[in-house]
């Protein structure tokens, strides 16, 4: 197989597997045994692993989310269909980035699929060119969302460190109060709050008031739905620092 153009088109180079910390993984999900080859193919030639399965259902029993990887999933593959078996995975709040292939690509369904959560539809057959974009697309979208969640796992350390006086202060950061109001409220002088605010951020690894508030945010986001890649607060998209040697707590 011929190495495919290695960028987007306008001459970008795609994102590389090479500066992720663990390989990541290429699931195809198709009961065409030349698209299964095809894929194969590129993923060696990206050095990336690979899974191949020819039902939903086999893949839904073999799956497991052991690190970042992308799924090319048809829509007519037997046992659940490509569909049903995207809902499942998203049942168990596992989210791939996910790329459907169909023989015909009827418009109700792509806008179906991508309501779903598809980062791309393509109709069959595809070309090289076509995978190697889509996998590259698919691999930095895995990888990004995957150092997210390391990173909110982080976070939640960090918070769960804090005193419940230290809570107390960022809750009230995040509710606006201004350092009068939080001084009046913990009945100690604007200066201590200040301190005890340059503590917290350096406990919780950050660098500015905004970056702080990002902290509080994805934290209240989590406390009330769980996990959440794509959250525009994200204290996981901060470049957090690493876990400092505690100060003293207020």
């Amino acid at each position: 197989m011929t190495s495919p153009r290695r960028n987007n088109g306008n001459g970008t180079p795609l994102a590389s597997h090479d500066a992720m910390e663990q390989t990541a993984t290429v699931y195809v999900v198709d009961d065409d045994p030349s698209m299964r080859e095809k894929v194969r193919g590129l993923a060696r030639l990206m050095r990336l692993g690979f899974r191949e399965y020819t039902s939903g259902e086999a893949f839904l029993k073999a799956f497991e989310p052991n690190g970042p990887g992308c799924v090319l999933l048809s829509l007519e593959v037997p046992e659940g269909g490509g569909l049903r078996v995207h809902q499942s995975l998203q049942e168990r709040s596992v989210f791939l980035p996910t790329v459907f292939l169909a023989r015909k690509v009827p418009v109700s369904l792509a806008v179906h699929a991508m309501r779903a959560g598809a980062i791309h539809f393509l109709e069959k057959p595809c070309n090289d060119d076509q995978l190697w974009e889509v996998i590259q697309e698919g691999i930095a979208l895995a990888d990004q969302r995957h150092r997210e969640r390391l990173a909110r796992s982080a976070i939640r350390q960090r918070i769960a460190e804090l005193t419940p006086k230290q809570r107390q202060m960022l809750d009230m950061i995040v509710d606006g109060k201004p350092n009068k109001a939080i001084a009046v409220k913990l009945r100690v002088c604007t200066r201590t709050v200040e301190l005890w605010r340059a503590k917290l951020m350096k406990q919780l690894g950050v660098k500015s008031l905004t970056d702080l508030l990002r902290v509080g945010l994805c934290v209240r986001m989590e406390d009330g739905s769980g996990d959440h890649d794509g959250c525009p607060s994200c204290s996981c998209r901060l470049g957090i620092l690493p876990l400092s040697e505690s100060s003293a707590a207020p």
